[in-house]
């Protein structure tokens, strides 16, 4: 079924599901399963794997130098 290019989908990935090059790879094969599929994929990529967790873990030690 071949939807209108007119349609837009929106795709978030991040955390886990950027974690390594196999899941980069596999989040970049549904951006293109959905452009295929006729849709305009709007992709929002946000922090890979613990990175949010890294830098909330630093800041008691950063407020500790303000």
């Amino acid at each position: 079924m071949t939807r209108s290019r007119n349609e837009i989908l929106v795709m978030k990935f991040g955390g886990t599901s950027l974690g390594t090059a196999r899941r980069i790879g596999r989040a970049a094969r549904r951006i293109r399963h959905a452009w295929r599929a006729g849709v305009r994929p709007v992709v929002v990529v946000s922090a890979t794997g613990h990175t949010t967790d890294r830098i909330l873990a630093r800041l008691p030690r950063m407020g500790e130098s303000a």
